[in-house]
């Protein structure tokens, strides 16, 4: 391969793990191009790469000596080696606009999303918090994951449902107020994970009724295994000392 580069990745984190995988299987990237962060120590990377820039974007290092690609960048121009109309289409002023919101709102947050654990070794790679990112994902995780939650208890439990479907909301957030800023906008990112991913576990069911009592039970047992995940990985974040 041409040009060789080598992406770093956050391997505490399953998504960065997943899409810098599929990189390498289709590949945009060879086997050795991939490389976690957990595997450098920063004074190994310190004259080739922005260590804080690197925490919010992932960065694609050129091993010929070219210059750090980084964030929409860096997926821009590995998708651009198989189809070359990526990064023109990516430099127009409204797509760029759009995502990069996108990318910063996934990549902010993508410890609560994906629950992922502290680093234990090598370079910590942890997201700078940003608040209006992490309000705008809470926002719109609560917005769409607890709305349709609710509207699938209006279709099939009109009153009961509803309330008890408010309920189960409110007691996974309350908790998220009686802790400080950075711990309780944690936790409630991590709870409003929770919520998505319930709601739309339960999108078949609000269109097709007989399928409503197994995405039913499927989103309960799902939604309880993930609390369960995330209240651990939310005690590793902020163990006591």
């Amino acid at each position: 391969m041409s040009n060789p580069k080598m992406i770093l990745y956050d391997d505490t984190c399953p998504m960065c793990r997943w899409y810098t995988g599929a990189f390498v299987k289709h590949g945009f990237l060879s086997e050795e191009g991939r490389r976690s962060f957990s595997e450098f120590t920063e004074l190994e990377l310190a004259d080739t790469i922005d260590l804080e820039r690197s925490r919010d974007e992932i960065p694609l290092i050129d091993l010929d000596g070219g210059a750090t690609l980084y964030g929409i960048d860096s997926l821009g121009h590995l998708l651009g080696r198989r189809w070359a109309f990526v990064p023109s289409l990516l430099r127009l002023y409204p797509i760029q606009w759009l995502i990069t919101r996108l990318y910063k709102l996934i990549s902010y947050n993508r410890r609560v999303i994906a629950a992922g654990q502290p680093m234990e070794k090598g370079i910590d790679c942890t997201p700078h918090f940003n608040y209006f990112y992490r309000l705008l994902y809470i926002a719109l995780s609560l917005l769409g994951g607890g709305g349709l939650i609710t509207f699938f208890s209006i279709v099939h439990f009109p009153r009961a449902g509803v309330i008890t479907a408010l309920m189960a909301i409110g007691l996974l957030m309350i908790p998220a107020f009686f802790y400080s800023i950075p711990k309780g906008n944690t936790y409630a990112g991590l709870m409003s994970t929770v919520i998505l991913m319930g709601g739309l576990i339960l999108v078949p069911g609000i269109f097709w009724s007989m399928v409503a009592p197994y995405v039913g039970v499927l989103a309960v047992l799902v939604m309880i295994w993930q609390l369960w995940r995330r209240l651990q990985v939310f005690e590793l974040l902020f163990k006591r000392n």
